[in-house]
């Protein structure tokens, strides 16, 4: 990416971040984007990561408009409409104007807005895990409530972002090929960045196995469908007639039908505390996730770097 700064008056990139919905006392957010900001930070100059998400009449006017009896679905309307793009879009513009001449380079997460809106000269970058046709692609249809016309133009919006973008990072290349081959965007302007462990420190010993005298499997998912808790629970009813003495452990945010195989199931409350979950890693032999739809799947990541073997789907 070309940047015309004067090197010789500064060591380090101007750079302004954006992020909707995930900044914040969102634990969820500060867990996944926390490092990633502090390592930003010590490469350049960051003046902030800022929210652009709807605030006072506008935040109300889009949730009401976007109502949907389930909150899980409403809360997928709200971040995705055309109004919410448009006005998240706005607000970037006008954080840019605040910071006009002290700014190198602009840096937006996610396609929920564009931040390059009015046409700003300054060069915007998209960091993204996912695309809104990939969402729509998949045959459960969890994070795409849009459908015909407005699914339509809300895939305009999202092409016209990577269109203005200076250039586009993903974590996959899967999200890199369908930006290429499905928005039409030049694979020279699209590269794979990846995506980093949510941990300050490494552990540093390694796990022995089966340590407590019978196996141990782990879940960690908030959202127990969509991530496939169910086919773990049937598919860890078959595996005790083999291994009888073998224990789940699974923690998720929502509800788990009381319909489902919960013999030596542990139900562990849902917590956002790391301390508490590092251990839930330090005492599994297996990290399963059979999620429907994943966009990148920190946890595998996080289950890899305490030594413990996953299993996983190939889709997403």
């Amino acid at each position: 990416i070309n940047v015309n700064f004067d090197r010789n008056a500064r060591n380090q990139l101007r750079l302004l971040g954006f992020l909707a919905g995930g900044l914040g006392r969102d634990p969820a957010a500060l867990t996944k984007y926390g490092l990633f900001f502090q390592s930003l930070e010590a490469k350049f100059e960051l003046l902030g990561m800022h929210e652009v998400s709807l605030g006072g009449y506008r935040r109300f006017l889009s949730g009401l408009l976007n109502f949907h009896p389930n909150k899980r679905m409403w809360k997928e309307r709200y971040y995705k409409n055309i109004y919410s793009f448009k006005q998240r879009s706005l607000n970037a513009a006008r954080i840019q104007e605040r910071y006009r001449g002290r700014v190198d380079l602009t840096l937006q997460v996610g396609v929920l807005f564009d931040a390059y809106w009015r046409d700003l000269t300054l060069p915007n970058i998209i960091f993204t895990d996912w695309t809104a046709r990939l969402s729509s692609e998949n045959p459960y249809g969890f994070r795409s409530p849009l459908k015909g016309r407005d699914l339509a133009s809300w895939l305009d919006y999202e092409r016209q972002a990577f269109q203005n973008a200076a250039h586009v990072f993903t974590r996959s290349e899967l999200v890199r090929s369908d930006i290429v081959n499905n928005y039409g965007i030049h694979p020279g302007k699209v590269s794979v960045a990846g995506g980093g462990v949510n941990l300050e420190v490494f552990p540093e010993r390694a796990k022995s196995l089966q340590k407590t005298g019978f196996p141990v499997i782990l879940f960690i998912g908030s959202e127990f469908k969509r991530k496939g808790g169910e086919v773990l629970l049937r598919a860890f009813s078959i595996a005790q007639k083999r291994v009888p003495s073998a224990r789940l452990k699974l923690l998720t945010r929502d509800v788990v039908p009381r319909d489902l195989p919960l013999e030596n199931v542990d139900l562990v409350p849902y917590v956002w505390d790391r301390e508490q979950v590092y251990r839930l890693y330090e005492e599994a032999d297996i990290f399963v996730l059979p999620s429907r739809e994943e966009t990148w799947g920190d946890v595998l990541l996080e289950a890899a770097a305490y030594g413990v073997p996953s299993i996983g789907v190939s889709g997403g």
